[in-house]
């Protein structure tokens, strides 16, 4: 019964976590207000900007190291890094 109490305990603290979305050298945290029920193609496109980087230069999400879909639900604590798109760097 005891450990019932604490594994319900721990999620309940697991469900307050906040994520944080990495791009380049920058990173901005978020509480579960700011991403509950969103996914990290919405969280990037409202605050990209201000991490600095245009949304639409977004072109991969990821998670621990492995590629996700834009389409992924954020869940408490993780940490999302975009990749943005290289500047074509020729003569224009």
């Amino acid at each position: 019964m005891s450990s019932n109490s604490f594994f319900t305990q721990i999620r309940t603290q697991d469900q307050s976590a906040p994520i944080t979305l990495f791009l380049n050298e920058e990173s901005i945290t978020l509480t579960p207000n700011q991403y509950r029920g969103k996914t990290v193609n919405q969280l990037f496109a409202e605050y990209a900007t201000d991490l600095g980087v245009a949304p639409s230069r977004i072109v991969t999400y990821l998670l621990n190291g492995e590629q996700v879909p834009g389409d992924t639900v954020a869940r408490p604590g993780e940490s999302f890094r975009g990749c943005v798109n290289a500047e074509d760097k020729g003569n224009n």
